[in-house]
């Protein structure tokens, strides 16, 4: 069952965004913007709004219908401002679980690898080999394991 969700008025929004401004700080308010990267965490960033009229998102089209009004919202990559170690159980069917912040997550579905190369002309690292997993509890984690020393990383998670 898709659940619509509340109709916001660009007024209300607006109005909003400038109370946080004027409580928090003109930099409490950032949009989101995709760039366009190879690397998982440097395909979007958050820019600073001060100032700026935050759009609301439109999920349906001008008339309230059409593909838009039942298209699930975009997932965002939430990075860890450095890749954490993690020490991953492989079983038959490949990963099985991961172990961050000493707390086990089971594997329940995973996809990879995909091999990709970092920035060569600023990092000595070699090529990652990224997975997305999914844990039982229904998280969506980005992990990868690096070419040349076989080292698990996790660099974040989907929203």
């Amino acid at each position: 069952m898709l659940r619509r969700l509340p109709r916001v008025l660009p007024a209300a929004l607006a109005a909003a965004f400038d109370r946080i401004r004027g409580s928090e700080g003109n930099d409490a308010v950032a949009v989101p913007e995709l760039r366009d990267a190879h690397l998982p965490a440097d395909a979007g960033n958050w820019r600073p709004a001060a100032g700026e009229e935050v759009p609301a998102r439109r999920l349906s089209g001008p008339t309230g219908t059409g593909p838009q009004a039942t298209a699930e919202p975009r997932t965002a990559l939430r990075v860890l401002a450095a890749p954490a170690p993690v020490h991953v159980r492989l079983g038959r069917n490949g990963l099985a679980a991961f172990r961050h912040d000493d707390c086990w997550h089971d594997v329940t579905a995973w996809c990879g690898p995909e091999r990709l190369a970092p920035r060569w002309w600023v990092e000595a690292d070699g090529a990652r080999d990224y997975y997305a997993a999914r844990t039982a509890d229904g998280a969506l984690w980005l992990l990868y394991r690096a070419a040349a020393t076989g080292e698990w990383h996790l660099e974040g998670w989907l929203d």
